[in-house]
């Protein structure tokens, strides 16, 4: 009887112990995700953000402006026009210039 008792108790034990490295993988999987969706949120109000910036540099309409995420560069009417490093310079300037 201790015997199946004991048997019974190593089982169980190797169960819950499963169930909760299971629980936990799942946790920090769909923390990932999350992370990820966050991070591609961010980077789209970045994009719309410089998409209007540009648009007030240069009276071009933003919505006519397009963002190719390969060669990340800002292209209007097919033609690439700024790379997204030298728009967000110029960005990143133009605020700094806004709080003195």
């Amino acid at each position: 009887m201790r015997n199946k008792n004991l048997t019974f108790l190593k089982i169980a034990i190797v169960v819950v112990l499963g169930v909760a490295t299971a629980i936990g993988c799942k946790k920090k999987e769909v923390m990932q995700d999350n992370a990820l969706q966050v991070a591609q949120k961010k980077e789209q109000a970045l994009i719309k953000e410089l998409k209007i910036f540009y648009s007030s540099l240069t009276d071009i309409p933003a919505d006519s402006i397009e963002y190719n995420p390969k060669t990340q560069q800002f292209v209007w009417r097919g033609v690439n026009q700024l790379s997204k490093e030298q728009l967000l310079l110029a960005y990143e300037q133009h605020q700094y210039s806004q709080k003195k």
